[in-house]
């Protein structure tokens, strides 16, 4: 790295420990921003000590490539018939329209009607 006198093999270190624990979209952008706060010094400081914690065996969410990666939904999209992490819903809305009027129960969060429903009911509790 020209912003240290890091070798090498100390590069690739730190790049692997902001991909494990940042996991930024534009690497260059991060590393430049660690540059400017003065950041990367300590990182190299870190790596130079063999002070690293072991990565977390949590998978974190894919990666950009990855999602466009995947086979189409029927309507277009990469990976759309495939349910969204923490929701259980397809990621193509038009998949999830035709997955709701298919009778399937909802996986996700409340629907607006839903919500209006809830909503009535508390005005109606209200003394």
């Amino acid at each position: 790295m020209r912003a240290t006198d890091a070798t090498t093999t100390e590069t690739r270190e730190i790049i692997s420990i902001i991909e494990a624990e940042n996991r930024p979209r534009s690497l260059p952008a991060y590393v430049a921003r660690l540059v400017q706060t003065g950041d990367l010094a300590a990182l190299l400081i870190r790596v130079r000590s063999g002070d690293r914690p072991a990565v977390s065996a949590t998978p974190g969410p894919p990666r950009y490539a990855d999602l466009i990666a995947r086979q189409p939904c029927p309507h277009g999209m990469p990976g759309g018939d495939q349910p969204r992490p923490g929701a259980g819903t397809p990621a193509c809305p038009q998949c999830r329209h035709s997955t709701a009027q298919a009778g399937a129960p909802p996986t996700g969060p409340r629907g607006m009607a839903d919500l209006a429903e809830g909503l009535a009911e508390i005005a109606q509790i209200k003394p």
